[in-house]
């Protein structure tokens, strides 16, 4: 859908840059839960939960003189009447969004590698009843204050897609959105779960949930030991018992948990909620420690069948209380997450590195392409550490790649600001290397098997707005760094010299030969265009490098001393010998 006038009003989120951990002990020391908690309480107190039909918002400005908060509620009645048909439960189909808008209100969210995810039905479908009116008062608040947006029940899951939604039209810069939600069904499926976790507003999301409330595993049932279900928890999830709380990110241990709660009948009864507050009060926090997690199984939270003998029970639980901190365990090891920007300093110590092995074969009188193509066989020590770095970079910038391809739409255009100059920088210097590289070891057509990252970090800078100043530096710089602007410009160089040699064969039908000729001639305005408009390093024009000797072929055999035009005067008038002289 189009912005909103609500999209100037919200500011961007303080809570993006804390990790589930943090989020977790900011919710507890700064107090957020207490309001969260408080507000949905008064919600309830004002309507009869046994007789409301309807989901029920209420938007509360400077509350305490610290937040504007959004409360959501979804009466039982309302649940059950979305969730269930008599006694069977009806209606939680999720439903696919993809596409863009107006058709798909979360379009911004899709990936490149992600191009649809579902949400549950019946939370979307309460979302939109209320989107206009709640759009509209939205628009009233104060952008300065921090914003909480809590919910209940199926509540807390429309609280989630709002959280959603203005994370995305919000205005740049200031603080903006935590959702807390109490008792909440999952809301989405594993490609949704997927697309949050790479991006920043996974956390900003925090979920409540107590052993006694059946709807936080209402979608989830147990198959022998495992969770199974098409939905999947995002964000971070607090759960809450008498002997403490834990806090955890993990998405399939938060499975494994809620799956344990008992079941039992959709109730008016948000006593245990209330309790929550005393607990915390009097009780240990358990912030993201694995071995905390047999206190969420403790007693009757978990596996406690009908006509069970207590120590059978004891010894069922201890079972698979080991199984889920050993999977959460082995999960942890697995999924070292790439960090860009811990190695980005080191990726910068090995681009200096190349810069210094570039100025060195220019001291040598041969472009580094050249040197690193025809030198190669000699394996020295400085060849040596050149692959190193150069692998480094590859694999450093593939890895950003993937993580981009990954991230939601609008989370991409953070990766061009912070990231976009640095990838294109190394495409430019590292690209010649790996096709000097191809067509040494006598391979062809190199366009042909091009690796993916370079052609996605190509795409993302052709799609950057760059201003017209950025443009014009660019162009003036590459007189001076060496670099050429088009990064396949010497597999273009490579694929000339191939198709003289074919031209030279005794044996070429005549459409051959003009097909030949047309294919060099298109190559010379190619290059008469990159001189122009001064987008080659001056490193082509030195003696030994290839293009040169393309140059040399190339009048020989193809254009002699009778055909002019304005490269061939350049090149003839030895004009290139000033090409990258400063202006």
């Amino acid at each position: 859908m189009d912005p909103s006038p609500l999209s100037s009003k919200i500011a961007k989120p303080s809570f993006r840059s804390c990790s589930g951990v943090e989020l977790g002990k900011l919710a507890v020391s700064s107090g957020l839960l207490r309001v969260s908690l408080t507000k949905i309480l008064e919600l309830n107190g004002s309507i009869d939960l046994n007789q409301e039909s309807n989901l029920r918002f209420r938007i509360t400005e400077n509350y305490n003189d610290k937040y504007n908060v959004v409360a959501f509620v979804a009466p039982p009645i309302c649940t059950r009447r979305y969730l269930y048909n008599g006694d069977d439960l009806v209606n939680s189909a999720s439903i696919l969004l993809s596409g863009s808008a107006p058709s798909n209100r979360f379009y911004f969210l899709c990936s490149a590698k992600i191009p649809s995810f579902s949400v549950h039905r019946p939370a979307l479908q309460l979302f939109d009843s209320v989107f206009n009116e709640l759009s509209h008062e939205l628009q009233l608040l104060d952008s300065e204050t921090p914003l909480i947006i809590t919910g209940s029940a199926l509540g807390g899951s429309v609280a989630s897609l709002l959280t959603l939604w203005l994370l995305e039209n919000i205005e740049p810069g200031k603080s903006g959105p935590l959702c807390i939600t109490f008792g909440s069904p999952l809301l989405g499926d594993t490609s949704l779960q997927q697309l949050l976790e790479n991006s920043v507003r996974n956390s900003c999301f925090l979920h409540v949930a107590v052993p006694q409330d059946p709807l936080p595993k209402l979608l989830v049932t147990r198959n022998g030991s495992q969770a199974a279900t098409v939905f999947k928890p995002f964000g971070t999830t607090f759960f809450c018992c008498e002997s403490g709380c834990l806090c955890i990110e993990d998405p399939d241990a938060v499975l494994e948990l809620v799956s344990g709660i008992n079941g039992g009948q959709i109730s008016a009864d948000w006593g245990i909620y209330g309790e929550i507050l005393h607990w915390m009060e009097r009780s240990s926090v358990f912030i993201g420690a694995s071995e905390h997690i047999s206190d969420w199984f403790h007693g009757e939270m978990f596996l406690q069948p009908d006509q069970m003998g207590r120590g059978v029970q004891d010894d069922l639980n201890a079972r698979v209380i080991g199984g889920v901190i050993m999977r959460m365990e082995e999960r942890a090891k697995k999924k070292l997450r790439f960090d860009p920007y811990k190695k980005l300093e080191h990726m910068k110590i090995n681009m200096i590195q190349l810069e210094w092995y570039k100025k060195g074969c220019r001291s040598d009188k041969i472009g580094y392409y050249d040197h690193f193509k025809g030198y190669y066989s000699s394996v020295s020590q400085r060849i040596v550490t050149v692959e190193k770095y150069k692998k480094e970079l590859m694999d450093y910038w593939n890895s950003m790649v993937e993580e981009a391809e990954k991230k939601p739409q609008t989370d991409v255009k953070v990766f061009k600001s912070r990231f976009l100059l640095g990838g294109n920088t190394y495409r430019r210097m590292v690209e010649p290397l790996d096709i000097a590289e191809h067509y040494r070891n006598g391979r062809k057509d190199y366009m042909a098997t091009r690796p993916q990252h370079y052609i996605r970090l190509q795409k993302l800078f052709e799609e950057a707005i760059v201003s017209e100043k950025s443009t014009k530096t660019s162009a003036k710089k590459v007189s001076f760094d060496l670099l050429t602007l088009d990064t396949c410009f010497w597999a273009k160089v490579e694929e000339a010299l191939i198709a003289i040699k074919e031209l030279r064969k005794s044996e070429i039908r005549d459409d051959e030969r003009e097909s030949l000729t047309l294919k060099l001639l298109g190559f010379e305005r190619y290059v008469w265009e990159l001189i122009e408009k001064r987008e080659v390093s001056p490193e082509i024009f030195l003696e030994k490098s290839s293009f040169m000797g393309w140059w040399r072929e190339y009048k020989q055999t193809c254009v002699g001393n009778a055909f002019r035009s304005d490269f061939t005067d350049f090149m003839d008038d030895r004009t290139y010998l000033d090409y990258g002289t400063a202006e």
